[in-house]
């Protein structure tokens, strides 16, 4: 386990550590146990990701699978204001 601290800022924002590993735009489920006062933070996998393979033998190309993913990855970046970062 790996632990951390990170300071709130005055949004109530926190700034999670690059060595986590969570990317920016990554979905993350935050947990609470109000008996302890824990915040835990889970990483939520990518369905896309995770469906890779399963549409064998539907007639979808990788390719078009590939253009699609794309267009939602520039989609989202553009949403949240990432397509700027990139060189």
């Amino acid at each position: 386990m790996t632990i951390k601290t990170a300071l709130i800022s005055k949004n109530r924002q926190i700034a999670i550590p690059a060595s986590f590993g969570i990317e920016p735009g990554q979905r993350v489920k935050i947990l609470l146990d109000s008996d302890t006062g824990i915040i835990t933070i889970e990483k939520i996998p990518n369905a896309i990701d995770m469906l890779f393979g399963i549409a064998k033998g539907l007639n979808f190309s990788s390719d078009q699978f590939l253009k699609e993913k794309k267009a939602e990855e520039k989609k989202r970046d553009k949403k949240l204001g990432l397509n700027k970062l990139k060189i």
